[in-house]
């Protein structure tokens, strides 16, 4: 077995094991396939600079924190392009998201997009 199928398939592996449990439901934002292409960059990174494979617990942490970032953040600019959200500056000069009346359905928008619109509602609902 070659380096290139040693990665594939510890990476195949790991999301194997993620699927099993909730961490997909826990991670809403971070897509299976994405995780997977993430992990085997990671690796052959790692390979190249100290010529080992395996992740260590930081380094996936770290791995599983950017990509749910990066999930959370295209999922809000999805729903923003979509008309769901308001995107505005505060007086801090922050980013902020408000829930836009449009009475559009969430029934044709994807799992993640449900999720952070329902938040959003929540949310509002508790102020």
């Amino acid at each position: 077995m070659d380096w290139k199928e040693e990665i594939n398939e510890k990476a195949e592996h790991i999301i194997r094991i993620l699927k099993k449990g909730s961490f997909f439901e826990d991670y809403p934002f971070i897509l299976p396939f994405k995780l997977k292409i993430a992990l085997e960059l990671a690796m052959i990174e790692k390979l190249n600079n100290f010529k080992l494979i395996d992740l260590s617990k930081k380094e996936l942490c770290e791995l599983v924190t950017k990509l749910n970032r990066e999930g959370l953040s295209d999922t809000l600019y999805e729903c923003s392009q979509k008309g769901y959200l308001k995107l505005s500056i505060n007086k801090e000069g922050e980013l902020v998201y408000t829930i836009s009346n449009t009475g559009k359905s969430i029934e044709i928008l994807n799992k993640r997009q449900k999720f952070l619109l329902e938040s959003f509602y929540l949310n509002k609902k508790n102020d």
